[in-house]
């Protein structure tokens, strides 16, 4: 079996479009309504492959976070439309609902969605001036949404000189199942296109001179896809957060745990440092000789009671300091030992 394949759409539409393309080495793709590098992206399963492409993504927060996480990828902060320009984008933080069609920008705003209070200018492309500027010929996968506006992205589409062997458009009006293809498929199959599969969020076409590739989308994606989710898949929320409610405690204790371990290091280099002190204080340097004395008079006195049956204790192994004594000290020596008792006495 292959390597696990980790899927980051929304709807597994980057594995429907792997089981076709995956036998094309660094291919190429364009974006359009790219949003978030990671979460819900059809194309990062691609870049982690050495695909490149361009993506258009009109909300700042996100077009910086591609340039971020995309080195080599053309990243064009733009809205996708029929014609060069500006336009007015109502920007839905943290979400996919940002849209520059002020009807169904209402439409969520009405539902509650939070939204940026004041809208956003943005400049406009085509796709048709975007094909102009692209360094390769051919494009593999063309995905579009972009919240409502998909006919006028189509309406700036040349099919004569961009033609995708796969393009994927979302079908639905935003955040909603009703389907709103017929607004705009028209133009897709005018240009030749045929629609070979629909997920029930999007609908997906070929390319006629590619009809090689319809047996790929012949099922949906199923365990001979061998998937595996990513941590920012949306099906994995509700087990993570369920996993969060019960590693809480635990992560809480770890916490706790950590402080009291970094109150023991304080306590330790404070410790440390006052016994530092001490070794350099004057008292600590004056008693010196006379702690010396005394563990030389009490080596001297085990010496004269005669040699132990076992290993010498740890006092009696001299020091280096003992073992180097001054001419005073070996005077001071001399008259310990004629004062310790002999083993006649």
């Amino acid at each position: 079996m292959s390597a696990p394949f980790t899927t980051y759409a929304q709807n597994f539409e980057d594995v429907m479009l792997y089981r076709a393309l995956g036998d094309v080495d660094r291919g190429v793709y364009i974006d359009i309504g790219a949003q978030d590098p990671d979460i819900d992206s059809v194309s990062k399963a691609f870049y982690e492959r050495g695909w490149h492409g361009t993506h258009i993504e009109p909300v700042p927060e996100y077009a910086e976070r591609l340039r971020v996480a995309r080195p080599g990828d053309t990243i064009v902060e733009a809205a996708a439309s029929n014609e060069i320009g500006t336009t007015t984008l109502t920007v839905f933080p943290f979400t996919g609902l940002s849209t520059v069609d002020p009807a169904l920008a209402q439409r969520s705003i009405d539902l509650g969605v939070r939204h940026q209070p004041e809208p956003v200018t943005v400049p406009t492309i085509t796709l048709a001036a975007l094909a102009s500027q692209l360094p390769a010929s051919t494009v593999h996968w063309l995905k579009i949404d972009v919240e409502g506006h998909e006919r006028a992205v189509l309406e700036g589409w040349d099919a004569n000189t961009l033609r995708p062997w796969v393009i994927v458009v979302e079908a639905t009006l935003p955040n909603a199942p009703t389907p709103n293809y017929a607004e705009w498929e028209p133009i897709v199959l005018e240009a030749g296109y045929t629609c070979v599969y629909d997920d029930g969020l999007n609908r997906f076409y070929i390319e006629p001179q590619r009809q090689d590739l319809a047996q790929a989308f012949s099922c949906p994606p199923n365990p001979f896809d061998n998937i595996q989710l990513s941590r920012h898949s949306t099906l994995c929320r509700d087990v993570l957060e369920e996993a969060g409610q019960q590693f809480g405690p635990l992560k809480r204790e770890l916490e706790s745990m950590r402080a009291v371990v970094v109150d023991l290091e304080c306590e330790l280099e404070q410790s440390q440092a006052a016994y530092s002190q001490l070794l350099l204080s004057w008292s600590w340097r004056l008693t010196s000789p006379m702690r010396k004395f005394v563990d030389l008079f009490h080596i001297l006195l085990r010496r004269k009671k005669g040699p132990d049956q076992g290993a010498p204790s740890r006092e009696d192994r001299p020091s280096s300091s003992q073992e180097a004594l001054s001419p005073m000290g070996k005077k001071w020596r001399e008259r310990l030992l004629k004062l310790m008792p002999s083993d006649d006495d």
